[in-house]
């Protein structure tokens, strides 16, 4: 695996992670929208990538 993505892993969140209803995983995807998800994945994963990129 290369080092990039090495680094990129590590900002992906983690599936075992309880929720704060106590279920396991990251959220309810039957409940969320296309706009959710897409907010969701930019504020989480490519905020973060952009920020380290910038170091």
């Amino acid at each position: 695996m290369s080092t990039i993505l090495k680094i990129a892993m590590l900002y992906m969140p983690d599936t075992h992670e309880l929720t704060s209803s106590g279920v396991y995983g990251i959220g309810d995807i039957m409940g969320a929208t296309k706009e959710e998800g897409k907010k969701l994945f930019f504020d989480k994963v490519v905020n973060k990538l952009v920020n380290l990129i910038r170091l």
